[in-house]
């Protein structure tokens, strides 16, 4: 069994990650567009027991925006 990244740890990169893409003029392919990514879909897909649905608010409305990039 894999084990699990502590929520607080994963809301804390997300975070990071979400700050620093919002930063960028421009996501066209780059290296560094798309190795934010990377870091963002690898933090993502890992075992995690949050509940999006427990999640506050500013956290909510952050999660809403990465989906819709």
């Amino acid at each position: 069994m894999e084990s699990q990244i502590p929520a607080e740890l994963l809301k804390t990169h997300i975070m990071q990650l979400h700050a620093s893409i919002s930063k960028i003029d421009s996501l066209r392919p780059s290296k560094q567009v798309n190795s934010l990514f990377t870091q963002l879909v690898k933090l993502c897909t890992l075992p995690s027991s949050v509940d999006v649905h427990d999640l506050s608010e500013d956290v909510q409305i952050m999660r809403e925006s990465l989906i819709n990039l």
